[in-house]
């Protein structure tokens, strides 16, 4: 005869097992339940995991192209705004100029144009997220050196050294009331004019690169992101505030002054021509990139769905398992506490 022997403690275990692998279960269910997504992706979907590990990686990098397109597009906005500045300064000294004829004001002149100078380096030497806008590739470099610096430097010099080599005497001298307008005009289109081209500006005035950095902003497309300080628009806006501040104004006849103010007149306007060149290039740029993180989000959106495709549970089916598992789980703790006052004499 066959002798069966009864174990609470067997019952009791069977049951205490079957709660953990539901406790188990129900963990997945409930994770399942909140993100969507299988458990174990792997598992579930079996050989399209590389399919789907594919789409995570071309997801992932157009999320971080993204970010960096939108953070060079604040750096070309603020690129915008400094031009945007040197435009309006270089207008509003002109008008200066021009309504200081006649008056005797030509000390102000004087005066301001050499704060024009400080604010436009200023404004070329603009930074945005530790690179300078203005220095093409060399990015690490103040493209524009101090023209005001102590001992002076070697741009200011160069023009007080062109000035006596014109003239014969410094830019502070009173003999200055003799030069002409003809000589005067002669110098700025000449000897002056000189100072602002190659090689004198590379070596006195700026430390930028011609070259600018070619950035990508999707999988088919570069763009030249940046602008250099050798551009004519810098040269010839530093040229008219370098004549007005450094070239003996105040002491000027005013014949002088007006030929001075005739040439700072029309060199502005074709500075203010070439910033505007700039700024056209400087926004087809920024089209373009916005143009990429549209056409980035509606791809994001297709990777997205299809990514969910393959990786995501269906959250009726996800809600039926989760109330199927606490049901059971409460069923076997129920069953648990009977097993718990069960006493051998039930057995007898």
């Amino acid at each position: 005869m066959k002798t069966t022997f009864i174990s609470t403690y067997a019952i009791g275990e069977a049951v205490r097992s079957h709660i953990m692998r539901s406790q188990s279960r129900l963990a997945d269910a409930q994770q399942e339940l909140s993100t969507g997504v299988h458990a174990d992706v792997g598992v579930k979907i079996g050989g399209q995991y590389a399919s789907l590990t594919y789409l995570r990686q071309q997801h992932e990098e157009m999320i971080t192209l993204d970010r960096s397109n939108s953070v060079l597009s604040t750096k070309l906005g603020v690129t915008q705004d400094a031009l945007e500045s040197m435009v309006t300064g270089a207008q509003d000294f002109v008008a200066e100029v021009l309504g200081a004829q006649g008056t005797g004001s030509q000390a102000v002149i004087q005066k301001q144009a050499g704060s024009r100078i400080t604010a436009l380096n200023d404004l070329v030497n603009s930074s945005f997220d530790g690179a300078y806008l203005f220095s093409g590739t060399n990015s690490g470099q103040a493209p524009m050196n101090d023209f005001f610096s102590d001992p002076p430097s070697a741009a200011r010099t160069a023009v007080e050294t062109a000035f006596i080599t014109e003239f014969g005497f410094p830019p502070d001298d009173p003999a200055v009331e003799s030069i002409s307008d003809t000589a005067m005009t002669t110098f700025l289109e000449g000897a002056f004019s000189d100072l602002f081209d190659d090689p004198a500006w590379g070596t006195n005035w700026s430390n930028a690169s011609d070259n600018i950095a070619s950035v990508r902003i999707s999988n088919t497309e570069k763009v030249e992101a940046g602008v250099s300080a050798n551009e004519d628009a810098f040269r010839l806006l530093t040229s008219v505030y370098v004549a007005a501040s450094e070239l003996g104004t105040a002491l000027q006849n005013s014949t002088t002054f007006d030929a001075l103010t005739t040439w700072i007149s029309e060199r502005t306007g074709s500075a203010v021509k070439e910033v505007s060149v700039v700024q056209a290039r400087v926004g087809t740029v920024e089209q373009r990139i916005g143009d990429a993180i549209d056409r980035s989000e509606i791809q994001r959106d297709v990777l997205k769905i299809r990514i969910d495709e393959i990786q995501g549970v269906d959250p009726f089916e996800a809600t039926a398992r989760v109330t199927s598992l606490l049901t059971q789980i409460e069923t076997s703790y129920a069953v648990t506490a009977r097993i718990q006052q069960l006493s051998i004499l039930n057995y007898l």
